[in-house]
């Protein structure tokens, strides 16, 4: 069998899913939707859960309500081909669909269930039906999987009735929402496998869904965005993604070649689009098409001294405790890890120590949003060691130069895709990524999960070693251009 799911599509484009579920190269047996903003996909005598049945190989969408969805909001589940898993479960071959609506009382919204609830729900789907190999939608997760939230505190916000049902009948698949930071990513527990699809909620997030083969026994899937799907020479140029792909072809700009002198005035007409991004993107788009690497302002660079510090830290999800700072030394060559797990103030302090004995250094890091550096500060000033930020007087994010500075065919400028492209850089622990790695401090927080530590060190030293070869390129592109 084969799923598109997804969920929380509170601002994503409704079209896009009729666009996605087209391009697919084969067709779904069944679409699935785990719960919140059902509102979304009725209007007036349109009902957009229905539209969507259709074009599936078996006619049918499954749903349930979420969190944050009105009681009289079900109604909309009550279309053709719509099935309201929650209250209904379905059969097909050897498998049940079951759902569980809502998210646990206790925490916001309007559809909420006590966790005996839940038990009793799920018991009552599946009873009698044993011999089936169970398929569940929850809007919730499992408790303790892919279910650390921030918004209202950091904790974990699944369900224990959710996780027991998986633990004790093993589902071939359980497809979730509801804790948005975890969509796009998956979890097995005892073999069993759990897919978040849930999407960002501000404006402009992208929409996150998945396609999935099940097959007895085995199952296969990929976790995408909407803008995975675009194969187009336009998404190589800064700031571009499928919105402003659309806005390029209603301009008539339809290929990287055309990005020229002569459409400054078409691309100036589009929406939010100033002389600096034009400039950009024509300079962006020479380099391209010469496959070459140019740096625009080399002064931008001039920061790349030898007597500066390259450092990566790592916190917990919510970026309140740091727990790892790698260091790397330009004059020595020294690689060095500060790793207090459970001492913040341990840690800070040995930071303090190795900056003032290289006589207060520049810094540099890679963030892209000035991430490490606002985090040390805040997080010294938290400790009273707000005296000792003048030790970062001198810091730079490299990673804003890069993406403003740095011209060249990248799919991105996240420290990985950079140090590939220029310097062919290969990541010692590539399956880990920052978000990974922050995910499993914080279970070690809230449960006492120890992760393994030198897995997650391993990754801090990739970083900052890959740091060290953009360093080098970016140095020699410079050298060469003078």
């Amino acid at each position: 069998m084969r799923f598109f799911a997804f969920s929380d599509w509170r601002t994503q484009s409704i079209d896009t899913l009729f666009e996605l579920i087209d391009g697919l190269e084969e067709p779904v047996d069944f679409i699935i939707y785990a719960g919140d903003d059902v509102g979304r996909f009725e209007d007036d005598d349109r009902n957009v859960f229905a539209e969507l049945a259709q074009q599936t190989r078996r006619g049918k969408l499954l749903a349930v309500i979420g969190n944050d969805d009105l009681e009289y909001i079900r109604d909309v589940l009550d279309a053709p081909g719509v099935i309201d898993l929650h209250r209904e479960s379905i059969f097909t071959n050897n498998y049940v669909f079951l759902g569980q609506e809502g998210a646990v009382e206790g925490g916001p919204g309007y559809v909420l269930y006590s966790e005996p609830e839940i038990r009793q729900n799920l018991s009552n789907q599946y009873d009698g039906h044993e011999e089936k190999i169970p398929i569940l939608v929850s809007h919730t997760p499992p408790d303790g999987v892919l279910d650390i939230a921030r918004r209202f505190g950091q904790r974990h916000i699944g369900s224990t009735g959710v996780r027991e049902f998986v633990e004790q009948e093993s589902p071939a698949l359980t497809v979730c929402g509801h804790c948005h930071q975890f969509g796009g990513r998956s979890e097995t527990i005892d073999g069993s496998t759990v897919i978040n699809v849930a999407s960002h909620d501000h404006d402009g997030a992208k929409g996150r869904y998945a396609i999935i083969e099940l097959e007895n026994p085995g199952i296969e899937y990929r976790l995408e965005t909407t803008d995975s799907g675009i194969d187009h020479d336009l998404l190589t140029l800064s700031q571009v993604g499928s919105r402003r792909i659309r806005q390029f072809e209603e301009a008539d700009i339809t290929a990287l070649a055309e990005i020229t002198e002569e459409a400054r005035e078409a691309l100036l007409t589009l929406p939010g689009v100033y002389e600096w991004h034009v400039d950009m993107w024509i300079k962006e788009a020479r380099a391209i098409q010469e496959d070459e690497f140019r740096v625009t302002d080399p002064a931008e660079f001039a920061f790349l001294q030898d007597d500066a510090v390259l450092i990566d830290i790592e916190t917990d999800l919510e970026q309140q405790h740091i727990w790892l700072i790698g260091i790397y030394n330009l004059s020595s060559g020294e690689f060095h890890q500060i790793f207090e797990p459970d001492d913040e103030v341990a840690l800070l302090e040995a930071f303090i120590q190795h900056l003032s004995r290289l006589d207060t250094p520049p810094v540099i890091y890679y963030g892209n949003n000035r991430f490490d550096e606002d985090c040390l500060r805040q997080r010294l000033t938290a400790h009273g060691f707000e005296s000792e930020t003048h030790l970062l007087a001198e810091s730079y994010d490299l990673g804003i130069r890069v993406h403003n500075h740095l011209l060249g065919d990248f799919n991105g400028t996240s420290l990985d895709v950079i140090a590939k492209r220029i310097a062919d850089f290969e990541y010692e622990y590539p399956d880990i990524d920052g978000f990974i790695v922050g995910h499993r401090f914080t279970k070690y927080l809230l449960d006492g999960t120890e992760p393994e530590w030198e897995d997650l060190r391993g990754y801090n030293r990739d970083d900052v070693l890959a740091m060290r070869a953009v360093v080098r390129e970016l140095r020699e592109l410079i050298d060469t251009a003078e």
